[in-house]
């Protein structure tokens, strides 16, 4: 059985920071004895996105394209908006920014092809979300916002990447962890071990020096007094999470925002999360069933939805999430897809699947993958390389990579290829 990491990988190594907004000036330090490192190169006087900007971007979708080994960006008809001119380029978050590298650096670009931060910063730059990017420092990082404002104060060690929700942000300082808003307002202490990010008012943190798992509010409040070994990022206003049961097995369940137990803490493993509005809850950990003495195609799995009901059941492994109705079944190394009842409605005949996302997924066969529809037809032909694990027909297209040459680009959900062929198009005035 080929390893699927899913959704249940901790998110360890988030940055803690101290709150407030500060200046860049060296003379200042952070609590810690540590003078603050001024950020060269960056004007915090000026807003990273203008509101001008951001309503000329708003309704413009742009896929990166490379060539001669350079990255750019075209529009949705496969005209070049940003010709190829950088090392390192990412498809634009929802703000429209994108961290790009050139052959001097690091930098910040728009939608519009300008450089709001000029692609020479030394060091790499991060997306946190809700606006926010973090800057690689020698020591640490440097936390910018959309205001262009630095809210760090020289405090943050470390941060990871699209942690931010609901304007709490997680970050790190040294072995602890806090969440700070996007103005650099601490909203909690430096008492957490672990936290995943904000959803629906509550996010699951672990204190520091405790072996539990809990909820908290916007506020850094504890939501009510459920202790769990280990707690997962609510989904539509459920969590999944781990409870010992009476003789000391790890039981997994789900709860609401309210710490209410929607799903019992009575199965060995639960896929996914209620992205889809379902998941499969196993009666024997998929991963440990040669010590149960027990084949995998004798586990059964259920099928809840989110009011807690059983919807239905199959005996064919269950991974990841349910999406756009179906979800990714497993049975002897063979992947296809089932229906919410559990019924097999795509055959297991693939080496390797991932979800549907704008009606395709991802899908493997003797080391070539394209895309099917819920038909279960090839639209997309089984000719690619895989560029990751996991990959999914975003709105800015997929990356593949060709299978003789190995280079990476984009195609967008009629198969089109974006290798950089199109017909340069005018930038606005």
């Amino acid at each position: 059985m080929k390893f699927r990491y899913g959704f249940w990988a901790l998110l360890i190594g988030w940055a803690l920071a101290l709150a407030a907004c500060g200046d860049d000036q060296p003379s200042q330090t952070n609590g810690s004895d540590r003078p603050i490192e001024p950020l060269l190169g960056v004007d915090t006087t000026k807003p990273l996105i203008t509101p001008d900007d951001s309503a000329r971007m708003a309704r413009m979708r742009l896929m990166p394209y490379r060539e001669n080994g350079l990255w750019g960006y075209t529009d949705s008809t496969g005209a070049v908006v940003i010709p190829a001119q950088y090392e390192a380029a990412a498809p634009f978050n929802e703000e429209g920014l994108t961290v790009v590298k050139s052959g001097e650096g690091y930098g910040l670009l728009n939608k519009l092809g300008k450089e709001v931060v000029p692609a020479k910063l030394q060091n790499e730059i991060k997306s946190c979300g809700c606006g926010v990017f973090a800057f690689q420092q020698s020591a640490g990082v440097a936390l910018i916002n959309s205001e262009g404002k630095r809210i760090d104060q020289g405090l943050v060690t470390e941060v990871r990447s699209h942690t931010c929700s609901q304007d709490r942000l997680p970050v790190r300082q040294g072995k602890q962890m806090a969440f700070l808003d996007t103005h650099g307002k601490a909203v909690t202490g430096f008492v957490y071990e672990e936290v995943f990010p904000f959803a629906h008012g509550v996010a699951p943190v672990k204190p520091a020096g405790q072996n539990y798992w809990s909820l908290v509010d916007l506020s850094g409040k504890p939501v009510d007094g459920g202790k769990y070994q280990e707690l997962f990022p609510l989904v539509d206003g459920l969590g999944v999470g781990i409870q010992d049961n009476a003789i000391g097995e790890n039981k997994y369940g789900v709860i609401d925002t309210m710490g209410k137990v929607v799903i019992p803490f009575q199965f060995a493993r639960i896929s996914g999360t209620f992205e889809g509005g379902y998941v499969g809850c196993a009666a024997y950990d998929p991963y440990d069933l040669a010590s149960k003495g027990v084949s995998s195609a004798a586990n059964t799995w259920f099928i809840y939805n989110r009011q807690g009901e059983k919807v239905g059941e199959t005996h064919n492994d269950i991974w990841d999430n349910f999406s756009e109705g179906l979800v990714v079944v497993e049975q002897l190394d063979k992947y296809g897809f089932a229906d919410t009842t559990g019924k097999v409605v795509i055959p297991l005949k693939y080496d390797w699947a991932c979800g549907f996302k704008n009606g395709l997924a991802w899908v493997g066969r003797g080391g070539k993958y394209g895309f099917i529809d819920h038909q279960g037809k090839e639209v997309i032909p089984l000719k690619y390389g895989t560029a990751y694990d996991y990959v999914f027909m975003d709105d800015h297209g997929a990356p593949v990579r060709d299978l003789e040459t190995g280079e990476l680009f984009y195609i967008d959900k009629t198969g089109r290829e974006n290798r950089g062929t199109s017909t340069p198009k005018p930038k606005n005035p």
